[in-house]
C-alpha cells in the first residue's frame, strides 16, 4: 500500500506541474501571439524582399569508351598500318561520374568558373562573372542588413586574410631568393571567396546513377545570364575531365612529336649530305670515295630507321589521346528558362510563423520549468 500511495502521489505532482505549465503557457497566449506576428511580419518582408530567381539546366552522358569497342574500330586499321597498339587497346582507366561533383565543387573549379565571361545585355558588353556581381547587381536593403550584422565576422576574416596577403608579398618582394608563397598555396581575397561560395550555392550537380546521367542547373536573377553559366559549367567540368583523363597521354605526345621533329632534321641533313657527295663523285674510282658513300649510306639508313620508328609511335600515340579523350553526349542541351524557380513566397511566410510560434513556446516552456524548479529549490 505503501508504494502504491507514493506512485499515486508521484502521478498526482506530475499531472499538476504539466497543469501548471499549461496553464502558464495560456496565460501567456498574449505574448506567444506577438511574437508569432512578429515572425510573420518579419517572414512577409523576407519573402517580398527575395528577387525572383530562374534555374537552367543541361543534361549530358559521360559515355566511356570500352576498350573493346576501340579494338573493333581501329585494331584492324592499326594492323594494316603496321602499328602495334600494346597498352593502348588494354588501358581503359575512366573517371567515375561519382567524381564530378567533388571535382565541381573543389576551388580551382569554382575559381575558374567565376572568371567564365556571360554576355550582360545591360552592360552591352561580355563580362565576368565577378564584374558582373561587383557592377551590376546592386544590394539589397535586407542583403546588407544581413551582411553588417550575420556577415560581420566573415568581413573581419576577409580584412584579416587581406592583410595577411598584403604582408606575404610585401616579404615575398623583399626577398627575391625566397619561394613566393602563392606558387605553392592559393591564396583567395575576400570577393573571389564570396563569389565561389554564391556559386556553390547557385549551381548544383546531381547524378542520377540509375539512368547514368549528369544533370547540372544553375540559378540566377537573370534567365539569360543563368543560361550562359550553365553552358559555362558544363564546358568547364567536361574540358576538366578530359585534361585528367588523357593528360599523360598528351605529354607523352607532345615527347614523341618533339623526339621525331628532332630527328626529320637530323634524317634531313643526312640526307642533303648523301645527295652532295653523289652529285660531286658521279663516277666512283676510289675505294676512299666508295668508303665515304658506304658511310653516309649507313648513316643515312640509322637516321632513316630512328625516324620510321618514331614516326610509329607518334601515331600510336595520337591514338591514345582519341581514346582516352571521354565523349559527352547531350541528351538536354541549355535554354533559356521561362519560368521563375523561386523564391516560393507562402512557404517562406509559413516557415517564419512557425519559428516564432515554436521559439515562443520554447521561451515560455523554459520560464515555467524554470520558475517551478526554483520554487521547489528555495521550499526545500
Amino acid at each position: 500500500m505503501n508504494i502504491e500511495q507514493k506512485s499515486d502521489k508521484a502521478f498526482s505532482n506530475s499531472s499538476v506541474d504539466i497543469v501548471v505549465v499549461v496553464k502558464s503557457l495560456w496565460q501567456k497566449r498574449r505574448f506567444l501571439s506577438l511574437l508569432t506576428l512578429v515572425f510573420a511580419v518579419l517572414g512577409i518582408l523576407v519573402a517580398l524582399g527575395t528577387p525572383n530567381y530562374y534555374k537552367a539546366a543541361s543534361v549530358f552522358i559521360p559515355a566511356n569508351q570500352s576498350s573493346d569497342s576501340f579494338s573493333s574500330n581501329f585494331g584492324g586499321l592499326a594492323d594494316l598500318a603496321g602499328l602495334s597498339l600494346g597498352d593502348a587497346i588494354n588501358s581503359s582507366d575512366q573517371i567515375p561520374p561519382n567524381l564530378y561533383p567533388r571535382l565541381a565543387s573543389s576551388t580551382d573549379f569554382l575559381f575558374k568558373l567565376v572568371n567564365t565571361k556571360i554576355y550582360v545585355p545591360s552592360a552591352s558588353d561580355s563580362l565576368t562573372y565577378q564584374e558582373y556581381y561587383r557592377t551590376q547587381v546592386k544590394p539589397s536593403t535586407l542583403g546588407t542588413i544581413k551582411d553588417y550584422t550575420l556577415g560581420l565576422p566573415r568581413k573581419l576574416k576577409d580584412f584579416v586574410a587581406n592583410l595577411l596577403r598584403g604582408n606575404s608579398q610585401a616579404q615575398n618582394r623583399m626577398d627575391s631568393n625566397s619561394v613566393s608563397l602563392t606558387e605553392k598555396i592559393t591564396i583567395f581575397n575576400g570577393e573571389e571567396t564570396l563569389n565561389m561560395e554564391r556559386i556553390s550555392l547557385q549551381m548544383d550537380l546531381v547524378i542520377d546513377k540509375r539512368a547514368g546521367y549528369v544533370t547540372i542547373t544553375f540559378q540566377m536573377a537573370d534567365p539569360f545570364l543563368a543560361a550562359q553559366m550553365v553552358e559555362n559549367a558544363v564546358t568547364l567540368l567536361q574540358n576538366e575531365i578530359k585534361s585528367i583523363k588523357n593528360g599523360k597521354a598528351k605529354e607523352q605526345l607532345m615527347f614523341v612529336e618533339n623526339q621525331m621533329n628532332d630527328r626529320r632534321n637530323e634524317l634531313e641533313l643526312i640526307q642533303n649530305r648523301l645527295a652532295l657527295f653523289k652529285d660531286k663523285n658521279l663516277n666512283i674510282y676510289t675505294n676512299s670515295a666508295q668508303n665515304q658513300l658506304d658511310r653516309l649510306e649507313t648513316e643515312y639508313n640509322i637516321a632513316f630507321s630512328v625516324y620510321s620508328n618514331l614516326a610509329n609511335q607518334y601515331e600510336q600515340a595520337k591514338l591514345k589521346v582519341s581514346k582516352d579523350t571521354p565523349i559527352f553526349t547531350v541528351i538536354q542541351s541549355t535554354s533559356v528558362p521561362v519560368e521563375k524557380a523561386g523564391p516560393h513566397r507562402t512557404l517562406i511566410f509559413i516557415k517564419y510563423i512557425f519559428i516564432g510560434a515554436f521559439l515562443g513556446l520554447l521561451l515560455l516552456f523554459f520560464k515555467s520549468f524554470k520558475d517551478q524548479f526554483l520554487k521547489k529549490w528555495n521550499s526545500n
